[in-house]
């Protein structure tokens, strides 16, 4: 990648817990962890259960904040973040705007319809409620969410219809990086494919990724990068505590 290309570069990524039920046990979650992604480019965390990849990506999105190293993320504006050290008022509206995540597991606030669960995220960037909802409209007919589940709240759903509704609500942003954890585990081969798509079109449109699939068959021609996350390098117990 040529100089100054990266979106995002982390650098020496790692993260330790404190388990205090463990007598005060340090587990290592990843550990010198370095790769960049630039635009329209899609890194894969490629590791088994246990190697640090959902780590990974919670340290990026700063729902943990890194022990060591950096992750710098070229915003909008072109100014350069590190999101490991950037105020909460920061982070936040860079995901509002800027950077979506997507897990296995959906969390919304019940008998809030799923067209309604998709469209907020519009909403808060001055979409018009209609505008919207035809936007969500469009991602939940793709993704084969049968029309008359729309205004149903999603936490009634299927676990598969859950996992698209939680992609849908990252794919209607179109945001400049999207992070991906094992985002097509319930999903049929079909449905998998689908979404993979829907993923090449955001690719193309350049946005960039940084996925963890547990399925190879199910990432495709995705991937333009794979970081090995496996080894005691990365993650790990380290023993415990004074």
């Amino acid at each position: 990648m040529p100089q100054g290309a990266a979106l995002v570069s982390v650098d020496r990524l790692t993260k330790t817990f404190r388990l205090y039920a463990l007598g005060d046990a340090l587990v290592r979650g990843c550990a010198g962890v370095s790769f960049d992604v630039g635009p329209g480019h899609c890194v894969r965390l490629a590791g088994p259960s246990g190697s640090g990849k959902s780590s990974v990506l919670k340290c990026v999105y700063r729902t943990y904040r890194p022990t060591s190293g950096t992750i710098r993320y070229r915003d909008a504006a072109g100014e350069m973040v590190d999101l490991g050290r950037a105020d909460d008022r920061r982070v936040l509206a860079l995901r509002r705007r800027e950077i979506a995540y997507v897990s296995q597991f959906l969390r919304v606030v019940p008998r809030v319809p799923a067209r309604d669960v998709i469209a907020e995220g519009l909403w808060h960037l001055g979409f018009e409620v209609e505008q919207g909802r035809l936007a969500a409209d469009a991602v939940l007919d793709r993704l084969a969410i049968p029309r008359a589940l729309w205004p149903a709240s999603p936490v009634t759903f299927s676990g598969g219809e859950q996992q698209r509704v939680n992609l849908a609500r990252a794919i209607v942003l179109q945001p400049r990086l999207l992070l991906l954890d094992e985002p097509t585990s319930a999903l049929s081969p079909e449905a998998a494919a689908v979404v993979v798509e829907m993923l090449r079109d955001l690719k193309r449109a350049g946005t960039a990724m940084i996925v963890a699939f547990h399925d190879d068959h199910a990432v495709g021609d995705l991937v333009d990068h794979v970081v090995c996350m496996t080894g005691p390098a990365h993650a790990g117990v380290l023993g415990g505590g004074s």
